[in-house]
């Protein structure tokens, strides 16, 4: 009968917990890795300038960042758009007026992984309804994700997205929102 040395057992223990840990870390890695795939991170600026007449030039920056692990794709049902909507005072409280959409935000197919692209839309956005308050500025950026119904898994179109409320410019030196 062979005798095993407190040695050979405490490298037998060692090696299987080495084992573990390193196949731990490999699952970790491939749970995160996949649920990283393809991320992005969605911002919006937007200041209107005052126009002398009945109009307003909103300019919108946006941005968009890659911070997954493959690049994004900006094609086919892919396409980052920029909306407008206008604000109302209602009797009940602010409510949705006419909406702008800008469609293709990008003129690029691709962002890459890290990668950060911005670009400015403009927008004329009338202002001769006294009852506008402001804009609410809307970008987003569809992705396909899955959800789960009644235990079923499903293809679902999500949105990274980013808003902003810009309000009515005012006269310079006054108060006062313009009006015509």
């Amino acid at each position: 009968m062979r005798t095993v040395s407190w040695t050979d057992v405490m490298t037998a223990v060692a090696t299987a917990v080495s084992s573990l840990v390193v196949l731990l870390g490999a699952s970790v890695g491939l749970l995160v890795g996949a649920r990283w795939v393809r991320r992005a991170d969605v911002g919006i600026e937007a200041e209107p300038l005052v126009d002398l007449g009945d109009r307003v030039l909103l300019p919108v920056r946006i941005r968009i960042r890659s911070v997954g692990l493959v690049r994004l794709s900006l094609l086919g049902d892919f396409l980052p758009r920029a909306r407008v909507i206008e604000v109302l005072r209602g009797e009940l409280g602010p409510r949705d007026g006419a909406t702008w959409v800008y469609p293709k935000v990008w003129p690029a197919d691709y962002i890459e992984p890290g990668e950060t692209v911005s670009t400015t839309v403009t927008f004329w956005l009338p202002t001769d309804d006294p009852v506008i308050i402001g804009w609410r500025v809307v970008v987003e950026y569809p992705t396909v994700g899955w959800i789960r119904r009644w235990g079923v898994p499903r293809r679902a179109t999500w949105f990274w997205d980013d808003n902003v409320f810009v309000g009515r410019p005012t006269a310079i030196g006054s108060e006062e929102p313009v009006r015509s």
